[in-house]
């Protein structure tokens, strides 16, 4: 009987080792089936352009193994700096792209690539510089320092790399690490080969100390409305307070010494430069102090628009700021369509018209006319939308007063200008509205005049006539 009981256990064992080799075997096949399935970068170009106020980060990834969703990483510094991102599969397919999660210090967005083997990732960082010195004169250059990772962050392996990292001007104080190759202002690291999928630190640091005199203008608010009148006119606003963003100004400001050395490469800025409809009229800027008589109106070299250059009443140095509004008139067919069923639908720029301006607070207010209904809004990004009303001159609590759609984003940047549509229905009939507000008006006011004229105001004395 032991014997027998003892043949069983074994035979016991022999079956639980046998299950858990064929449970290893099955882990062990799955796990190879997912790191078949993972991806691998045969190549990652990255290219850092700093040469203005903002830097853009294009990335260029050749991939192979894996399919569907691929992650991108940047340094979680990065992560409330990052002030617009997007994403290209193929060659010039648009795709998806969206913030997933910081971890081990990292940022990861995440899009899906199908089949796709190549994938484009452009990234605008705005505040991406240190000022250094934090203060220079007016005779002297700005310098900044420019911080990222040597090596591009990713949770794949790859095979080779390198990333070129464009400056303005060949003076450059310090570049750590060295550069692999120099090409006048355009230092190259790599290549860089068999990396491993990176965790934090382990992508080593890069650190550039150059020079950079691009005017550092950055807009704290922007608040922008947009009136549209069926009347034949689309009304544009924008209220702006810009700063300089760059070195603070150390001592004092030198009018004499600015004008004679006006023509050195200087952080100081003295004008902007918008580009808006060439169908603009009244066009004006304006200050607190009053109109500001030092601008300009030229053609641009895009067709359908002109250039505006503003020219603030003094140039602004580190630290400085300035505030005005500005504006124009549109016709209607500029920027408004109808379809049939009494819709219609408004076409306008989101971002501001000077490309060289980024924003830290955009508001765009669009104010339609009494009596549009159901409003439909399409921002091809993410923005915040609000809904209101306000009643203006001739309008009635019986209306409702004007609709009026806010969008807000935050850290708007050129690529933001792109347009967006603002749809709703409006009878022809609303548009009597107003002028039978007025007839009823100055109805109302004769009708007065006239009772009046009949009224006898004159004194009598014991029912007599009077005298």
């Amino acid at each position: 009987k032991q014997q027998a009981a003892n043949l069983n256990l074994g035979r016991v064992a022999d079956k639980q080792a046998m299950g858990s080799l064929s449970l290893r075997a099955s882990l062990g096949l799955f796990l190879v089936a997912i790191s078949a399935a993972e991806w691998i970068n045969s190549e990652i170009t990255r290219t850092i352009d700093a040469k203005e106020h903002v830097v853009r980060i294009k990335t260029e990834y050749v991939l192979n193994g894996g399919k569907g969703e691929y992650l991108v990483a940047y340094p979680a510094e990065f992560a409330d700096r990052i002030a617009y991102i997007a994403a290209e599969a193929g060659k010039g397919k648009d795709i998806p792209i969206s913030q997933k999660e910081i971890k081990d210090g990292l940022v990861f967005f995440s899009t899906d690539l199908g089949t796709s083997k190549l994938l484009t990732v452009s990234a605008v960082i705005v505040n991406p510089f240190e000022m250094l010195p934090a203060e220079i004169t007016q005779q002297e250059p700005q310098f900044v320092v420019y911080e990222d990772t040597e090596l591009v962050p990713s949770p794949y392996p790859t095979e080779t790399q390198t990333t070129k990292l464009k400056l303005p001007s060949k003076n450059t104080l310090s570049v750590q690490p060295e550069e692999d190759k120099r090409s006048g202002a355009t230092l190259t690291f790599g290549p860089h080969d068999n990396t491993a999928a990176l965790a934090a630190g382990a992508f080593g640091s890069l650190r550039a100390h150059f020079m950079n005199n691009f005017p550092a203008a950055v807009a704290h608010d922007v608040f922008r409305e947009i009136e549209v009148s069926h009347w034949g006119n689309v009304a544009v606003e924008e209220l702006y307070e810009v700063r300089h963003a760059g070195a603070r100004l150390k001592g004092g400001f030198s009018r004499i010494d600015f004008m004679q050395k006006r023509l050195r490469e200087s952080p100081a800025f003295t004008a902007l430069t918008a580009r808006i409809p060439a169908e603009a009229r009244g066009i004006y800027y304006r200050d607190q102090i009053g109109n500001v008589s030092s601008s300009d109106i030229r053609p641009a070299a895009v067709a359908g628009q002109i250039e505006l250059e503003i020219r603030p009443r003094f140039p602004l140095f580190g630290g400085w700021k300035t505030e005005w509004y500005q504006g124009w008139n549109l016709p209607s067919e500029a920027g408004l369509t109808r379809s049939e069923g009494g819709r219609y639908t408004l076409t306008a720029d989101f971002g501001i018209p000077f490309k060289d301006v980024w924003v830290e607070d955009h508001q765009v207010k669009v104010i339609l006319p009494e009596g549009a209904t159901d409003i439909e809004v399409r921002v091809p990004f993410e923005v915040e939308e609000g809904r209101s009303s306000r009643a203006t001159y001739l309008d009635t609590p019986l209306m409702g007063g004007r609709p009026i759609v806010t969008l807000r984003k935050l850290n708007v940047v050129r690529e933001h200008n792109r347009p967006f549509t603002v749809s709703y229905t409006f009878r022809p009939h609303y548009m009597l509205h107003e002028p039978l507000v007025c007839v009823a008006f100055f109805a109302a006011l004769f009708a007065l005049a006239i009772l009046l004229g009949r009224v006898d105001l004159r004194l009598t004395r014991g029912g007599g006539a009077a005298g």
